[in-house]
């Protein structure tokens, strides 16, 4: 047994190196092969334009997803608001487990890593585990509603096809934004269920954390927006650094098929990114095959590799901190 204010590294571990998160892998791995043998794809051309890439441009594209963890750890900060405790977490507190969570994600199911990064501020800072978790409903409201109002600007792309699949990721923001804000009015209006006090409690800890302070809306939403242009602008420089004429519309709604296909409960998306990406890229945008694959990779080489290989890094070194302050 450990004890109870330590958190054990091989057991953090194994719930991310676990076994049905490899067979995930493998299913997924073995999806994408199908999806580049179905479309006959040359990869021996794709890794071609992806060696001739602009290195300026892609270094562009790295920074500014990595300059996204920082507006979106900023916007958590907003949300959680005062924290009644000896030592205040500093910004970059918040901007690390922001990063570590999509870390986790990336490399297990069921987007383990929004739970992770409330447990180990709770455990820092004793805010309260189920009041944390209210930040997160509020924190994915910001995202659908972000994601409405992008693909209310840019959806007039994807309604100039007949293919009613490429419709749909108009309707999808919409309908998740709707589920969204149930569950918001839902948690903040019920004040009691009878015969479930401990139900009722949680719900009105959850509800606190869901609520954002008064003073704290315009920089939660401009993080937001802040956030979210990253995610745009990010694609843009991938397809400039592969040379691609496509236009700002056009990089705008990929980066925003992206960002919902991560929501799929693969390790990052896996499987689900690649294939939706490179499918709209090549019916709608009319990108050879070989082109579409080469900019989801090279988007992925940021977006999934360079987390996975900085996060391991910087994961232990969080566990090892929280260990260090739980026995402090």
């Amino acid at each position: 047994m450990y004890p109870r204010n330590t958190l054990d590294v091989s057991q953090v571990l194994k719930r991310i190196l676990s076994i049905p998160t490899f067979i995930t892998f493998v299913i997924v791995s073995g999806i994408i092969v199908i999806l580049v043998t179905g479309f006959d794809i040359d990869m021996a051309k794709v890794m071609s334009i992806i060696f001739e890439a602009g290195p300026v441009p892609y270094i562009l594209a790295f920074l500014t997803h990595y300059l996204s963890f920082v507006f979106r750890g900023l916007r958590w900060k907003y949300l959680v608001g005062t924290v009644n405790h000896h030592k205040q977490p500093s910004s970059f507190e918040y901007v690390k487990l922001i990063f570590l969570s999509n870390f986790i994600n990336s490399a297990s199911l069921f987007r383990i890593g929004d739970l992770y990064k409330v447990y180990a501020f709770n455990r820092k800072y004793a805010k309260g585990f189920t009041n944390l978790l209210g930040t997160l409903i509020t924190e994915r409201l910001l995202d659908c509603v972000m994601l409405a109002i992008l693909v209310g600007v840019f959806g007039q792309v994807l309604l100039q096809t007949a293919n009613k699949e490429i419709q749909m990721i108009v309707v999808f923001p919409i309908i998740l934004l709707g589920i969204l804000l149930l569950a918001f009015i839902a948690v903040i209006k019920i004040k009691k269920i009878p015969k479930f006090p401990l139900l009722t409690n949680l719900i009105h800890k959850a509800k606190e954390g869901a609520q954002i302070p008064k003073k704290n809306i315009v920089p939660a939403f401009l993080m937001s927006i802040l956030a979210w242009v990253c995610e745009i602008v990010r694609v843009y420089f991938i397809a400039s650094a592969l040379q691609f004429d496509l236009e700002f519309a056009h990089t705008s709604i990929l980066s925003l098929v992206h960002a919902m296909l991560t929501l799929v409960p693969t390790p990052g998306g896996i499987g689900a990114v690649e294939s939706g990406v490179a499918g709209l890229g090549t019916l709608l945008f009319n990108m050879t095959p070989e082109n579409s694959i080469a900019l989801i990779l090279l988007d992925r080489s940021i977006t999934y590799l360079s987390v996975l290989l900085i996060g391991g890094f910087v994961f232990i070194w969080e566990i090892i901190d929280i260990n260090k302050k739980s026995n402090e």
